[in-house]
């Protein structure tokens, strides 16, 4: 579970460090959607014959301002909800992402010889 506040820290997947350098993330996360598509052709078709996402628009979304802790600034973005009621994507504003669940994402660590958690995004929760 990753929350849209200061309680992110919980993961889903093993703790990994982040590869060295970090050019590219943008490009191995439009690959690994890309991937994900390809490798679940059923749950893509199920969706198609199924009724289609609202447009964002005109879907019901909630802005956020979250401070980031031990820094002087601000995260800026907007959660989309669905049809029951739980948020289905979110989009981070200052980096210009859009995460949905199941999506890869690196959460900074305190302990100094593992800097990032590598996690999976499960759900997204406001407290």
């Amino acid at each position: 579970m990753v929350s849209l506040d200061q309680g992110g820290e919980q993961c889903a997947a093993g703790k990994q460090e982040r590869p060295p350098g970090g050019a590219g993330d943008a490009c191995d996360e439009r690959a690994m959607r890309a991937e994900r598509a390809e490798t679940e052709p059923a749950v893509a078709a199920e969706a198609a014959g199924a009724e289609s996402e609202p447009d964002p628009a005109s879907a019901e979304y909630d802005d956020f301002a979250m401070p980031v802790a031990g820094k002087s600034r601000v995260v800026r973005g907007r959660g989309w909800r669905g049809a029951d009621g739980d948020y289905v994507r979110y989009k981070c504003f200052d980096d210009n992402v859009e995460y949905l669940p199941g999506d890869s994402v690196y959460i900074e660590s305190n302990q100094k010889d593992q800097p990032y958690f590598i996690c999976t995004i499960q759900d997204f929760r406001r407290s």
